[in-house]
């Protein structure tokens, strides 16, 4: 992965950045052992042809590589048999580590070796045999199929329908996620795919391309995980030491749910219960196994909606992490402009959501004064807000989030989602559906005149 091709394809070439980890890497092997396999036919079948015994060196280059590759199935077999018989010794002394077999031990177990022995046998006879070449052509490409076949099968197994989780997950312990409370739970527990089918709010999903505000809004969450990608998207186990507790208030998460019974429960949480169930999936050939879970409740969460008066300014190349650290988000909004009129402020207040759907939010606001409307769904330039049904501003609260100015009293805030470019585009694919039909009509009736002539 750290090789300038892979950087280049990662950085350059559409989609690729869009794969999981494992599919983007066997993207690249399947992409480059066609090249080879391509070239390398192309090469024998020329080269079966004008090659004659003694007169190139050609045929003996996958001869001697053959026989290198024999011996070194040779050495990782009887390798792999000694490790088997000799117990590791955990107190070695540096000598003998170094004259240790596994210190030199080859690459690759004993049946890579001789799949490339194997090979590269063929090839040799191709190369030499002047009669044959079409039957030994063909058994180097069954081998290559072969060979091929069974790594994919090692590499991509299936799963057997019976072997997928169903039913609810947690044995129905998230039943009183009512409102729009957030879970914090790793995706070994509850899928993507569970959580909406059972409408569970997580904040950990899976996503290709990732919003960097959020990112960097989550990074402030979990400040000190060195491996924070596997922590954003949700397949890290899930520690609530490691999180930053007026974060996930600000987030609005409510429940938590962990893997490891933690031995001190952390501030601000509160045990539940506590229970076991099996894995989202199983292998073919796999053993089944059981989750033990233990599930929160934060004592202290904050609603996904509310007026807060109190505006804190981000200074231009301010880092937005660092200055999420240090926020209260209890009292303030961390806002890149203050667009309120100067006097009192609105006192924080929670807001009352009314409809919560996928294109449209609407919140009923009763403020005490002007105020902000701070709601912790992620900021994108495709949604609109209207207070009252006056369009306004939207403004990026909190570095990921969403706050509206709203004046003084009762109103009701609208925000709706409208994809970016979906107008011109669907404005473009009309105009040019018209143009090819107006082509369409006019080669039709051309030929309609010229079938005419023809019978006159």
């Amino acid at each position: 992965a750290g090789s300038p091709v892979y950087e280049m394809f990662h950085r350059f070439v559409p989609g690729v950045a869009m794969f999981r980890m494992p599919s983007r890497m066997l993207f690249f092997a399947s992409f480059a052992v066609a090249l080879l396999a391509g070239v390398g036919v192309d090469v024998l079948v020329e080269q079966s042809k004008q090659i004659r015994q003694g007169k190139t060196l050609i045929p003996r280059v996958p001869a001697g590589l053959a026989m290198v590759t024999a011996c070194l199935m040779l050495a990782t077999f009887f390798s792999d048999t000694s490790a088997n018989l000799q117990p590791d010794s955990a107190d070695r002394t540096l000598s003998t580590r170094i004259l240790s077999p596994e210190t030199w031990s080859v690459p690759g177990t004993w049946r890579t070796w001789a799949w490339l022995t194997a090979g590269l046998s063929l090839i040799c006879g191709t190369t030499l045999s002047q009669r044959r070449t079409k039957p030994l052509l063909y058994s180097v490409i069954a081998l290559a199929v072969l060979e091929t076949s069974l790594h994919a099968h090692q590499v991509l197994r299936t799963v057997p329908s019976d072997s997928l989780r169903s039913g609810e997950v947690l044995s129905g312990v998230l039943g009183q996620n009512e409102g729009l409370s957030r879970t914090l739970v790793q995706q070994e527990v509850v899928s993507d795919q569970e959580a909406a089918e059972q409408t569970i709010w997580k904040v950990q999903g899976y996503e290709p391309v990732c919003l960097l505000p959020y990112a960097a809004a989550f990074r402030s969450v979990l400040p000190e995980t060195p491996d924070f990608s596997e922590g954003l998207f949700g397949f890290a186990p899930i520690n609530l030491h490691e999180f930053s507790k007026p974060g996930i208030d600000m987030l609005g998460v409510r429940w938590a749910i962990t893997t490891s019974n933690e031995h001190e429960v952390a501030a601000g949480w509160k045990l539940l219960s506590s229970g076991s169930q099996q894995p989202l999936l199983t292998l073919r050939d796999g053993k089944p196994g059981t989750i033990n879970y233990q599930v929160y409740e934060n004592t202290s969460v904050l609603p996904r909606a509310m007026v807060i008066g109190k505006a804190r300014l981000l200074k231009a190349g301010e880092d937005g992490t660092a200055a999420l650290g240090t926020c209260d988000f209890r009292e303030e909004v961390l806002l890149l402009k203050d667009v309120l009129p100067e006097g009192p402020r609105a006192e924080p207040r929670a807001a009352s959501i009314s409809l919560y759907a996928a294109n449209e939010v609407l919140i009923n606001v009763d403020a005490s004064a002007p105020g902000y409307l701070v709601l912790s769904d992620s900021w994108h330039p495709g949604w609109r807000a209207s207070v009252d049904d006056i369009p306004t501003e939207i403004l990026r609260a909190n570095v990921a989030f969403r706050a509206v100015p709203v004046p003084s009293g009762k109103h009701t805030v609208r925000f709706q989602f409208w994809p970016p470019g979906l107008s011109v585009g669907a404005t473009i694919s009309l105009l040019t559906l018209v143009l090819l039909s107006c082509m369409s009509f006019r080669r039709a009736g051309g030929t309609c005149v010229e079938s005419g002539k023809s019978r006159k």
